[in-house]
């Protein structure tokens, strides 16, 4: 591997504390900034408490987007026969899928897509509920 290795244990020992960060899903009391200090909290919440939301059956967004009218929401888990492609492709028709819970995105011009979490996103502080009249007017 050569000379160059990264401690891990030394990072994990400076890294602030979860209840610094909001670990608890409460509004973050501070994060990292970019020279390793701690700087001033952006209003709002953490995606520990935005995962609380969607949960509950509201839709979130991230105050940092820029796009108007995006938001997360979750699509609860279901059944359903398979009958057109590509599943087609793959199940024989009439084939029971179980089709798992997951999140998906408005985007700023009305679509739908999955969404993972990017980093960024992970350890943000300004996760808000977007229910309401501008969540949906593009």
């Amino acid at each position: 591997m050569g000379g160059n290795s990264f401690n891990v244990a030394a990072y994990v020992a400076d890294a602030p504390a979860p209840e610094s960060i909001g670990g608890g899903g409460e509004t973050c009391q501070g994060v990292m900034g970019a020279s390793g200090g701690v700087a001033e909290p952006s209003v709002g919440q953490t995606i520990g408490w935005a995962v609380k939301q969607l949960h509950n059956g509201s839709r979130v967004r991230r105050a940092g987007w820029n796009g108007k009218g995006m938001f997360l929401f979750l699509v609860p888990g279901s059944q359903f026969q398979v009958n057109r492609p590509p599943l087609l492709g793959i199940y024989p028709p009439g084939t029971t899928i179980d089709y798992c819970p997951h999140v998906d995105m408005r985007t700023a011009d009305g679509k739908i897509v999955p969404w993972l979490c990017s980093q960024t996103d992970l350890l943000a502080c300004d996760w808000e509920l977007a229910d309401t009249p501008d969540a949906v007017t593009a």
